[in-house]
């Protein structure tokens, strides 16, 4: 094994103007459970396109770091390429905003259809965009 590099901020900073700056998934991942993220999106959602879709970033990628052999111990293991167009509860309820007890009650209650692999109930991507149209309008 070679000598690891030793990473600068000019290292993760792009662009001349309008300048951004990378984020690793371990940063994103702190970022998004200690520096409340969510309540920021909640708090600031739908006022500036450039900022939900940025946090919205940050959260996928926390927790396809989280989901990865590199992650955090606590973290689910990752989904396997079969069930791409398959959620979680806890992945519904973030992006509903609301608790992951709502929607294992909807999914009790048919409100929102799921199938369950390995104990756990997962949500088709279509499912979710159907239990939206009906819910949202």
């Amino acid at each position: 094994m070679g000598e690891q590099r030793i990473i600068t901020p000019r290292d993760l900073i792009q662009g001349d103007r309008g300048a951004f700056a990378q984020v690793s998934g371990c940063v994103a991942s702190i970022l998004e459970r200690g520096g409340r993220i969510d309540e920021l999106r909640r708090q600031l959602g739908g006022r500036d396109r450039e900022l939900d879709v940025t946090l919205e970033a940050i959260r996928v990628v926390a927790l396809r770091w989280r989901g990865s052999e590199v992650g955090t111990g606590d973290a689910a293991p990752s989904e396997p390429a079969a069930l791409s167009e398959w959620m979680t509860t806890d992945m519904v309820a973030h992006l509903l905003e609301v608790g992951p007890r709502a929607i294992t009650k909807a999914i009790a209650r048919g409100r929102l259809k799921a199938e369950k692999a390995d104990g756990r109930w997962r949500i088709h991507r279509h499912d979710l965009a159907e239990y939206r149209t009906r819910h949202t309008t």
